[in-house]
C-alpha cells in the first residue's frame, strides 16, 4: 500500500525552513553547538524515512512559576544546553575567564556524560540562604538531585546564553557536584557564582552551601529588599502537574 500523501501549505514550508535554519545556526556556533550533531543526524534520518517518535504522555504539567523565594523569568525559562561530557572549569581548552584560583582545590574531578537538557532562570524575591534557594522547588526529599548542573552546563550558560545572565547585583547562582556519581549531600555540593567584571563574567566556587546568604545586605551593610540584589538562579527545568 502506498504511503499517505500530505498537502504542504506555504506557511508550513516557511515554518519548516525556519526550524532547519535554526538547527544549522546552533550547529555552527563559534564556541560549540548545544545540539549533539550525531543525534541531529539520527533524528533527520528517521524523519527522512517517515519515522516519528511515539506520542508523549498526555499528563499536563507546567514550569514551576515561583517558589517561596524565587520567581520564574519567562524569557529565560527554556534555555537549551547540549550534552555534557565531563569537562571541567580547569580544562585549558574550555577556560573562559582568567579567575579560577578558587576552583583549583575544589572541583578538579572529571564528571560523567549527560544528555542535552533545558534550563530555567529564576530571580530571588525573598531572603534565603543558598540551601533554601535550591530546596525551594519541592518539599520532597531529594530535590537537590534535580537542581544541580554540571560544570560544562554552567559554562554553556555563560557561553551561549550569556544574554540571560544578570550583570549587576550579586550575580548568578548555580549548584554543582564535585563527585557526580555521589549523592547530593552537603559535602559534595558547591554553589557556583558568576559575576560580571569589566568585559567578562568571572566564575567562582563558593563553599558553605548551608550558610551563604546572598539576599539581605549590600557592600555598605545597608539592608535591601531581596529583589534589589539582582540574584539569578539557574536550574534544570522544574515542573509541577496541573
Amino acid at each position: 500500500m502506498a504511503k499517505q500523501k500530505f498537502l504542504v501549505t506555504g506557511d508550513q514550508h516557511v515554518s519548516i525552513d525556519k526550524k532547519m535554519l535554526d538547527i544549522k545556526r546552533q550547529l555552527y556556533l563559534k564556541n560549540g553547538s548545544p545540539l549533539d550533531p550525531n543525534l541531529v543526524i539520527q533524528a533527520l534520518q528517521k524523519i527522512d524515512e517517515g519515522i516519528f517518535s511515539p506520542k508523549f504522555s498526555t499528563t499536563k504539567r507546567q514550569l514551576i512559576p515561583n517558589t517561596s523565594c524565587l520567581r520564574l523569568i519567562p524569557e529565560a525559562s527554556n534555555l537549551l544546553l547540549g550534552r555534557s561530557d565531563g569537562e571541567l572549569f580547569m580544562d585549558d581548552q574550555l577556560k573562559f575567564t582568567d579567575n579560577f584560583h578558587e576552583v583549583v582545590n575544589t572541583l578538579t574531578v572529571r564528571g560523567q556524560k549527560h544528555p542535552a537538557i533545558r534550563v530555567s532562570a529564576y530571580e530571588l524575591i525573598d531572603e534565603a540562604i543558598a540551601v533554601k534557594i535550591f530546596n525551594s522547588f519541592s518539599a520532597e526529599s531529594g530535590i537537590l538531585e534535580k537542581t544541580w548542573l554540571t560544570q560544562k552546563q554552567i559554562m554553556d550558560i555563560c557561553f551561549i546564553h550569556y544574554k540571560h545572565l544578570n550583570i549587576g547585583g550579586y550575580g548568578n547562582l548555580f549548584l554543582t557536584k564535585k563527585y557526580e556519581n555521589f549523592n547530593a549531600r552537603a559535602d559534595n555540593l558547591y554553589v557556583v557564582k558568576a559575576m560580571y567584571e569589566p568585559g567578562k563574567f568571572v566564575v567562582k566556587v563558593v563553599l558553605e552551601l548551608s550558610k551563604l546568604d546572598f539576599s539581605i545586605k549590600n557592600f555598605y551593610d545597608d539592608y535591601l529588599h531581596p529583589g534589589d540584589c539582582h540574584v539569578r538562579v539557574f536550574v534544570p527545568q522544574q515542573f509541577k502537574p496541573l
